[in-house]
């Protein structure tokens, strides 16, 4: 019988990111598929009932991430860091406190005691950009990023102007880099991150944070737009039948007048 070959650390790290990024995308198609999570998405200004239902919707999942991280030893499941942060830039930085709450407060059970503030925190930051950038912004940070990196940089050197999407980048790439270094001073049994040796999985432990941000972003503004192709058709439809109608009225009031006009001469 053949020998199993365990992975290596690195081989076991590039692994965890690359599901993490599956199990964010899996999870942002699963929500965007039940009606009150799309309705929410579509208007930009939210009631508290509205911003509840979100933080819920999102914050259940992020729990059971959690959760299931812990006891069952699967650190992909682990999303608290982007949700937290994506729950805060969509609904708000209360929305985001809760969900974060929600998810470090699980971790904090097994004493990971850290998690609560960081979670907490990752939740005010993306609030605090919601209220700073506008909205439409936030739906156009996308996981291809980096395609457009240049011309970012470029406008921020020639003309000293930040564009929305640089701040939108650096925000999670400043959260992962914050965990990073409180995991190393406190340690994982405080606040769980993945440790990394060599500069290049570093970065891409970044990367990976960034994409579990973008990429449900991605998904939720194509369901998004999605929804309003579908609302114009209907406008186009209506717009076509009204205009059919103001067509067919005239033409149906002369024939009616035309047959009384023939049956008033038949009569005399």
């Amino acid at each position: 019988m053949p020998e199993t070959k365990a992975l290596s650390a690195e081989q076991f790290l590039l692994t965890t990111l690359v599901v993490q990024v599956a199990v964010a995308a899996v999870l942002s198609t699963m929500l965007v598929r039940f009606w009150w999570f799309r309705r929410i998405l579509l208007t930009e200004k939210r009631d508290w009932p509205e911003r509840l239902v979100f933080a819920a919707s999102l914050g259940i999942p992020l729990v059971a991430g959690v959760a299931i991280r812990i006891l069952l030893k699967f650190p992909p499941a682990d999303l608290m860091l982007p949700g937290s942060f994506l729950a805060g830039m969509l609904a708000g930085p209360f929305a985001g406190a809760i969900v974060g709450a929600a998810a470090g407060g699980t971790a904090a059970i097994a004493g990971e005691w850290i998690s609560i503030p960081f979670a907490v925190g990752c939740g005010f930051a993306g609030g605090g950009l919601r209220e700073l950038c506008p909205k439409e912004a936030i739906w156009h940070f996308s996981p291809l990023f980096f395609t457009d990196l240049h011309r970012y940089v470029w406008k921020l050197v020639r003309r000293f102007q930040i564009d929305w999407m640089v701040l939108l980048l650096a925000a999670p790439i400043g959260l992962e880099l914050l965990r990073q270094a409180l995991g190393l001073r406190f340690g994982e049994h405080r606040l769980f991150y993945l440790p990394t040796a060599p500069p290049l999985l570093g970065a891409l432990v970044i990367l990976v944070t960034v994409l579990c941000v973008a990429v449900p972003i991605k998904i939720w503004n194509s369901a998004r737009i999605e929804h309003r192709l579908q609302e114009q058709e209907k406008l186009l439809m209506a717009a076509r039948v009204e205009a059919l109608a103001s067509q067919i009225n005239p033409h149906f009031l002369f024939n009616t007048l035309t047959s009384i006009s023939v049956l008033i001469r038949s009569l005399l």
